[in-house]
């Protein structure tokens, strides 16, 4: 009995060990850093986000879809 629990137990880690391959799609490349734009003095775009520095304001285009 202790023999067949030993495989058993034995066979689960291999497994185990198996399936701990690598990723099949590789690393995945960090993004690009965003173009950062200052549009005023103060004032910074990145994308179509709007960033004001001197009055902590973030203003970006939204659309609510609500009924």
């Amino acid at each position: 009995m202790n023999k067949a629990r030993f495989t058993t137990v034995l066979l689960a880690l291999a497994g185990a060990l198996q399936a701990q391959v690598d990723c099949p799609f590789g690393k995945p490349e960090p993004p690009a850093k965003p173009d950062i734009k200052e549009i005023a003095p103060g004032i910074f775009q990145v994308g179509t986000v709007r960033l004001e520095k001197i009055t902590g304001n973030i203003s970006l285009p939204v659309t609510i879809n609500m009924n």
